[in-house]
């Protein structure tokens, strides 16, 4: 575990030495939520909650929108901390956390050591996740980092823990990766007939709206007037994965690369459907442990 929290230390680094820097290139970052966080974090420091958005138009809903995470805990480091150390603090304990996540998961299911900690390396530096880094949108990353947690104390029967995670996921930002994770537990609870697992589901759910109110309530509101819910289909599936990105299960440039210049589609398009790629090392460990189990199922 200090290897790995070390190893992402060592990454980020240039952040940590350079208070001005921050390690992200594409995304809405600058432009959408640093703003957003200062303007947050200026409201909490005159000791008012900021509701509202002066700014933009002729004025918008602010704390109702769910990525600027007011209510989630971690928040707090934008208006303790200058907001681009802020936004590296951010990144880079989401980034470990779901990390450790994913290993605690894996211990959990009676695997050893090395190779917990080997399938929390695997999550770090998979694509789906760091790409949340280089991509710019750090509330994608606080969302991705509590999945490994809800399945861990949903397969202990920790309701209440489960609903904390749920309600947390909520918070940071982006409430959709909360919905897609609850349906795969579902799934996964309903092929397995595991019944038990979709009452834990269905009771922890419930808590988690309750605890996460304050942010849904408002949230609900705000997206019902938004612009996209009357968007055609071609702008609403927009950022759907096109068949032809699967060949970067494979290869990670085979539609090209936005850092050279050869992906010929928005960057931020490559980040959200061409991110699936594991590696050669992990699928042989894969294909390895899945050949010396004893219940390959």
């Amino acid at each position: 575990g200090a290897a790995l929290a070390a190893l992402a230390l060592a990454l980020l680094a240039p952040s940590g030495l350079h208070p001005g820097f921050v390690p992200f290139n594409f995304g809405d970052l600058f432009s959408y939520h640093a703003p957003m966080r200062h303007l947050g974090a200026a409201g909490l420091q005159e000791g008012r909650l900021p509701f509202w958005n002066p700014y933009i138009f002729a004025g918008l809903p602010l704390a109702a929108n769910s990525q600027l995470g007011l209510f989630y805990p971690l928040s707090a480091l934008s208006w303790m901390f200058p907001l681009s150390l802020a936004l590296s603090c951010d990144c880079l304990f989401h980034w470990i956390w779901g990390a450790f996540g994913v290993a605690a998961l894996a211990r959990s299911q009676r695997l050893n050591a090395a190779a917990s900690w080997t399938l929390g390396a695997a999550y770090l530096l998979s694509p789906m996740v760091f790409y949340r880094i280089v991509e710019g949108i750090p509330t994608l990353l606080a969302s991705l980092s509590w999945i490994p947690w809800c399945w861990l104390f949903w397969s202990m029967g920790r309701r209440g823990w489960l609903a904390a995670c749920f309600a947390l996921q909520f918070l940071s930002g982006h409430p959709q990766f909360l919905i897609v994770n609850a349906l795969g537990m579902a799934v996964y609870s309903a092929i397995r007939r595991e019944y038990n697992g979709l009452r834990d589901l269905a009771v922890a759910g419930g808590f988690a709206l309750a605890l996460a109110a304050i942010q849904w309530v408002p949230t609900y509101g705000f997206i019902s007037k938004s612009v996209r819910t009357h968007w055609p289909k071609a702008y609403a599936l927009g950022y759907s994965m096109p068949p032809s990105a699967m060949w970067t299960w494979l290869s990670p440039n085979a539609l090209g690369n936005p850092f050279d210049g050869s992906y010929q589609g928005p960057a931020s398009m490559f980040f959200e459907s061409g991110a699936m790629h594991l590696g050669i090392v992990v699928l042989a460990l894969a294909v390895w442990g899945w050949r010396s189990s004893r219940s390959r199922w």
